[in-house]
């Protein structure tokens, strides 16, 4: 008795192939049979020898190539089917290897945006650079300003010389900048003060809607050093490290936002 307790899905279309095949064995033996009793007669109405061998050759052919096409073709067919299993079993190994060459691949390119993100340095866009050259204008036009970077930091530097660059285009007037380094605490991204006369949120809103992460800050005792009624002054430290972008900007816009409100 056939256990159908763990057939699946196919294990009725399995049923119906196995008895159709039961069927045309049965069918093929009952013509096997057909052709012995054939012969038995050509053997009984033919006495002479010549006479027998001449009508039972044709019959004992067809005979033969009956058989052999039941019994081997049945033997054929288990064959086949062994090897549908295995082709079968060979295209879902192949599956699960496609399905982990996919997962390595995702993980490479994960690990490389990590490296990309790691890497790229922070710069302006055309387009927004242009747009805070136009809202500094108007605020910051004929006034002075500071832009210093974290020493030793080339990539600090590179976005401290497009923000002094702003500002120039801007109308700020000596506008100047050094190394500096701040040892009270780690200081990421950028930092924006101003002096007295200027509100601190307008700056800081404009510098932060040109993709610069910037928070509020005293401006230095350092920094006025140099020139006591300094405007604007701007530190930029060094870049977050990779995956705190978010939060250090999410810190960002809330601070220029507190500021706005105050």
């Amino acid at each position: 008795m056939t256990d159908t307790s763990q057939e699946g899905d196919d294990g009725p279309l399995v049923r119906r192939r196995d008895f159709w095949e039961t069927v045309a064995h049965g069918c093929g033996w009952l013509v096997a049979v057909g052709l012995v009793v054939e012969a038995i007669v050509i053997f009984r109405d033919n006495p002479l020898w010549l006479d027998r061998i001449r009508h039972l050759s044709g019959t004992f052919l067809v005979l033969v190539g009956v058989a052999g096409e039941v019994a081997f073709g049945a033997r054929a067919g288990k064959f086949a089917e062994a090897i549908r299993a295995l082709s079968n079993e060979k295209v879902a190994i192949a599956n699960e290897r496609a399905s982990q060459a996919d997962a390595a691949a995702a993980e490479a390119r994960e690990r490389a945006a990590a490296l990309e993100r790691f890497t790229a340095r922070r710069t302006i866009e055309p387009e927004k650079r242009l747009a805070l050259i136009s809202e500094l204008k108007e605020l910051l036009a004929f006034k002075t300003a500071r832009v210093e970077y974290e020493k030793g930091d080339s990539e600090a530097w590179q976005l401290a010389s497009e923000i002094a660059e702003v500002f120039r285009q801007a109308g700020c007037i000596g506008v100047a900048g050094c190394p500096n380094s701040f040892h009270t605490s780690p200081i990421f991204s950028a930092f924006v003060g101003t002096g007295v006369g200027v509100s601190i949120a307008p700056v800081l809103q404009a510098i932060n809607r040109a993709g610069v992460v910037a928070s509020p800050l005293a401006i230095p005792s350092s920094a006025l050093v140099h020139d006591a009624d300094l405007a604007v002054y701007v530190f930029v430290g060094p870049k977050p490290p990779v995956g705190l972008e978010a939060h250090f900007a999410t810190l960002g816009a809330r601070y220029a936002d507190e500021s706005g409100a105050d």
